[in-house]
């Protein structure tokens, strides 16, 4: 995928909550000079966070 659109791949391997996991990779993204204020961010996760591997949510957040 990064050879043909540059979408770029990161390990996260902290499992609290899809809510906080998803607050943590924005501030990532965020602090890494990837995103800033007022950019969206689309956020795919698993839930329950115990199905790895499957996508089932997708959530678009706006970075605060």
């Amino acid at each position: 995928m990064n050879l043909l659109w540059g979408v770029k791949s990161y390990l996260y391997e902290k499992s609290e909550s899809t809510d906080e996991t998803i607050s943590d990779i924005n501030e990532i993204a965020k602090e890494k000079g990837f995103v800033v204020k007022g950019d969206f961010l689309i956020n795919l996760a698993a839930m329950p966070i115990v199905d790895k591997g499957m996508v089932n949510t997708l959530r678009v957040s706006e970075i605060e």
